[in-house]
Order: C-alpha cells, then structure tokens, then sequence
C-alpha cells in the first residue's frame, strides 16, 4: 500500500495503527494509551509512530521526533487510516505497517507491545538495523 499523506513515513517510520469502533471499548484504550507511554523508548527505538483512532478522535505519536511528538491526523492521513483499518466487524483493530508501507499484521483482539516489538523485531530492516548498531 502506497501512503497518500502518511508517505513521508515511508522507509522512515513503521506504523503501529490502533483503532475502536465501541464507545464499550473506551477503558481498553485508556490502557493502551498508558501502554504505549510506558513503552515509549521501545516505540523510539524501533522507528515506530502510533496513531489512535476512536470515533472524530484521533492521535499521532512519533516517539522518535522531540520537536513535535504528539499531533492530530490530517484530513488525508484520517482518510488513509480509516480506509485501512476497513469495516471489520472488530470493535477494535491494530494494524502493523513497515518501513516499505505494507501491511506486516493485523489483530482484531488485543496484542501486546512486547508482541508487537517481537515481530517487528524480527523482520529483514530490522535486523539490519540492529548489526549497524553494532
């Protein structure tokens, strides 16, 4: 999937996309809005953003940018999102996307972060990343 307004992530950012439907899943997303906080290093580290949609509501979060860390979606970003997270019959979905802009995963019950490390972590990129680091 090529992006139309979240392209200037591509080979710069993975994507970690959370999205709810139910208005009954409020508490699970205050928890992984605490999550992803609590994780925050580890989202930086792996070049990740994650974008919360519920409802009118969204949130962008680059971990790895300083300047501007926390943002709303822009109308064509929203409209990317919304077409890719689709009209599951889910009440709640994440979507994994990489580097290249494809889909790596997608998750209709509640996965974790180490989880979602662990995959990410094993991809291809990934790796080389981290025997540059080396």
């Amino acid at each position: 999937m090529a992006w139309d307004g979240l392209e200037t992530f591509e080979w710069e950012r993975r994507l970690v996309v959370y999205g709810t439907t139910s208005d009954a899943i409020e508490p699970l997303e205050k928890l992984l809005r605490q999550d992803t906080q609590i994780h925050r290093s580890g989202f930086a580290e792996r070049d990740i953003v994650t974008v919360m949609v519920h409802g009118t509501d969204d949130e962008l979060t680059d971990y790895a940018d300083p300047k501007t860390p926390h943002r709303r979606l822009t109308p064509t970003e929203r409209s990317q999102v919304l077409d890719l997270l689709g009209t599951a019959d889910a009440d709640f979905v994440i979507v994994l996307i990489g580097l290249d802009g494809t889909e790596k995963g997608r998750w209709t019950d509640v996965i974790s972060t180490e989880d979602i490390f662990e995959l990410v972590d094993a991809m291809p990129m990934r790796q080389q990343e981290l025997r540059r680091a080396q």
